[in-house]
C-alpha cells in the first residue's frame, strides 16, 4: 500500500501483535520522512546511491525490532 499509516499498522500487527497508538503513528510518520530526508541528502552529496523508496522503511522496521516491547516478552 501507498498509504503510510496502514503501512505502519501492518508492522506493529506483524512485529508486536497489535495495532500502533495514536503517538506511535505519528513518531513512525517522523522516522520515515527524517530517514527519506537523510537518504536524499546523501543523494545530493554525491556520496553514494541510496534507496529513496524502501529504505526508509528498512529504518523503521529496524528501530521497531531495536525496541524493548520487541526484544522482551512481558
Amino acid at each position: 500500500s501507498d498509504d503510510v499509516r496502514q503501512r505502519i499498522r501492518y508492522l506493529y500487527q506483524r512485529l508486536f501483535g497489535r495495532l500502533p497508538a495514536s503517538e506511535e503513528v505519528s513518531l513512525a510518520i517522523q522516522i520515515v520522512q527524517q530517514s527519506r530526508q537523510a537518504r536524499q541528502n546523501l543523494n545530493s552529496s554525491g556520496i553514494g546511491q541510496v534507496d529513496l523508496k524502501i529504505g526508509p522503511w528498512e529504518d523503521l522496521c529496524l528501530a521497531l525490532i531495536c525496541s524493548n516491547e520487541f526484544l522482551y516478552i512481558d
